[in-house]
């Protein structure tokens, strides 16, 4: 070593130990949260009983319905984060991102949303800031998609539906709606 070298910065230093256990620390990360995915359903075995206990056709269905909808999410989520400025990230990147974030939101709340974050800065230079901004403006976007497919299908299925006093407003019964109590 040259004696007039710069001592390394503490960071600099963790940041090298981890380049060198990042394999290992990656799998025990990776065994810890199976672990506690396994204790969460030993507590609570219905889930996994009732999953189990579903037809072939009803897993044939559910699956690509299941990755649809993540390629469908991962997708609006690109749009709204795009919109912000970032460089293009790949639609695969974004799926894959969305995927583990949305697993990692099951586990502990808001931990999914940290590591697309930290994903999106790390692989592709997204700054925290166009993350947030296109995060904020998904989380938007799906309140009021679900609250209006939410109010067009009860006024499909329910035409006469009062809430309290108030009726259904008179423009959203859909036009495909029967005049009887039920869909067509």
């Amino acid at each position: 070593a040259r004696a007039d070298a710069e001592p390394q910065s503490l960071v600099s230093r963790l940041r090298t130990r981890f380049a060198r256990y990042r394999t290992l620390l990656t799998c025990l990360m990776a065994l810890v949260l199976l672990g506690f995915s396994a204790r969460i359903l030993q507590s609570n075995s219905e889930p996994l009983e009732s999953l189990l206990t579903m037809p072939v056709w009803a897993w044939a269905v559910m699956l690509p319905l299941t990755v649809l909808n993540l390629a469908f999410t991962a997708a609006r989520m690109a749009l709204a984060v795009r919109q912000a400025g970032p460089p293009p990230v790949p639609a695969w990147a974004w799926f894959r991102i969305v995927a583990l974030g949305q697993f990692l939101n099951v586990l502990f709340p808001q931990l999914g949303n940290v590591y697309r974050g930290v994903a999106l800065k790390r692989e592709y230079g997204v700054s925290y800031f166009a993350y947030s901004s296109g995060l904020v403006t998904f989380i938007w976007l799906e309140v009021v998609m679900s609250l209006a497919l939410g109010l067009l299908t009860v006024t499909w299925l329910a035409p006469g539906l009062q809430m309290g006093p108030v009726p259904m407003p008179p423009g959203s019964t859909p036009p495909f709606a029967a005049d009887d109590d039920g869909p067509p």
